[in-house]
């Protein structure tokens, strides 16, 4: 017997070496599954966690454009361009929001 989220996690089945081939698996308390399967794919990126990704690809970018070595094939960069665009147009909306919210908090305690 072991936590359900031991099994549905498959990080921890596999640091666990755990196989659930041919097994017989019963949940106890399984109402409680759809709540853990929702945390184990959910994940939280920080508006900081985006801004250091544009610098970082901005620092590739630059150091290609001046003949800098870097692991990067030019190419590959030329590929990440487009993904770049879209998380700068949301780190915007996200500053925006963010912004926003601030400002509703800021006039509720005036």
């Amino acid at each position: 017997m072991l936590p359900y989220n031991y099994l549905i996690d498959s990080r921890i089945r596999d640091s666990m070496s755990l196989s659930l081939s041919d097994s017989i698996i019963i949940f106890d308390e399984a109402h409680n599954i759809e709540k853990l399967s929702e945390e184990g794919c959910s994940f939280t990126i920080s508006l900081r966690d985006l801004e250091n990704c544009e610098s970082d690809f901005k620092l590739i970018r630059q150091k290609i454009k001046h003949g800098e070595e870097c692991k990067l094939k030019d190419e590959d960069v030329d590929a990440l361009e487009a993904p770049i665009e879209c998380l700068a147009h949301a780190m915007a909306k996200m500053k925006r929001e963010f912004d926003n919210e601030r400002k509703q908090s800021t006039s509720s305690f005036q």
